[in-house]
């Protein structure tokens, strides 16, 4: 039959987004399912959604004194945002444009590798199992968004299924050789399952379905490209891949 797909997500964004989305719109769409994508690059720094400028779109403040606050903030006017974005846009655009012509990248890329490498390195610490305490204990904090997804679905007697989205970190070896390379990181303290174990054992624990991409992903990735060229998304096969991955666990568990 015909299956229609509403996707709310955006970008910059964590579960915290999604549960105030849920929130504000479910009723009026009565979803059949509600399907969460957690991925692993930045779902546990981004689970709350409690800041005033919340990724590059979103502002919704709640104080009175943080609005004040936040127009008297020249960086936070809109002709500001604008200009120096712009800047850098054009500023990345063109460096990009210098790689591709020096031979630094066989295609053009989304980020340029200096920005992407950097984005890697910086949250690359998921994977370090020096911090796996302090990673549990920011779980620990923020879990509560998952908990009042599940609440709403239950109260509306709709299924919930968490899918989890492996970092390319995760997936790539030539990237993590790279990142460690440049950055210094001692691979000796990886443990790249450690996040995703996390988020599992929570929501077995808490009878949510859980589906975890990573296997799959690593398996495949050894045939295959399944992200954009210095990006953090997937390109066309690494879409179908987890399309395939969470239509199959869909069918088969609910």
């Amino acid at each position: 039959g015909k299956i229609q797909v509403i996707n709310a997500g955006m970008e910059s964004t964590g579960p915290g987004y999604c549960q105030r989305i849920l929130e504000k719109y479910g009723d009026r769409i009565k979803p059949d399912l509600v399907l969460l994508g957690f991925f692993i690059g930045n779902g546990f720094n981004d689970m709350r959604f409690d800041s005033v400028r919340y990724g590059n779109f979103i502002y919704e403040p709640t104080d009175i004194r943080k609005k004040f606050v936040f127009y008297c903030r020249f960086k936070n006017f809109w002709l500001s945002q604008f200009f120096f974005k712009e800047i850098s846009y054009l500023y990345y655009l063109n460096k990009k444009k210098k790689e591709l012509l020096q031979g630094a990248v066989k295609e053009e890329s989304f980020f340029t590798e200096d920005v992407f490498l950097h984005a890697e390195y910086v949250r690359s610490w998921v994977f370090d199992a020096r911090f796996n305490e302090a990673l549990k204990d920011l779980w620990d904090r923020d879990a509560w968004v998952i908990l009042k997804i599940k609440d709403w679905c239950e109260r509306r007697h709709i299924p919930l299924v968490i899918a989890i989205f492996p970092d390319e970190f995760q997936v790539e070896e030539d990237l993590r050789d790279k990142v460690s390379k440049r950055y210094h990181l001692d691979k000796t303290f990886m443990d790249l399952r450690y996040p995703n174990n996390l988020i599992v054992d929570f929501c077995r624990g808490h009878d949510i379905y859980v589906v975890d991409l990573l296997d799959d992903f690593q398996r495949s990735s050894e045939f295959k490209r399944l992200y954009l060229m210095h990006s953090t998304h997937w390109n066309e096969d690494g879409n179908a891949l987890a399309g395939k991955i969470i239509s199959g666990f869909i069918k088969k568990t609910i």
